[in-house]
């Protein structure tokens, strides 16, 4: 587990070096499409988005849909069936 104020696919990348594992292995779980989502997609890892209230104007971002990284799910309970399910496809 790591937590950074800026979400970007630099720092992504960046612990993934230091970490060795790859991007495809990380998963990042958020409300915010564009802060938490998007950026993990872009540095090789899933984006899992659990859509909450109305985000920000400045947060909103289309979903990448079509793109394999990408997931959503209603709530956090959903969240250990999708771990499950992406490292037995893994």
């Amino acid at each position: 587990v790591e937590i950074v104020s800026d979400k970007n696919s630099g720092i992504y990348s960046e612990i993934f070096a230091r970490c060795g594992d790859g991007p495809e292995r990380g998963l990042m779980v958020g409300d915010s499409m564009r802060s938490d989502v998007l950026p993990m997609i872009a540095a090789g890892g899933h984006g899992v988005h659990v859509p909450h209230g109305t985000p920000w104007a400045i947060e909103r971002a289309e979903p990448p849909h079509g793109e394999a990284r990408y997931h959503e799910i209603a709530d956090l309970g959903a969240l250990p069936a999708l771990v499950h399910r992406l490292c037995a496809e893994s």
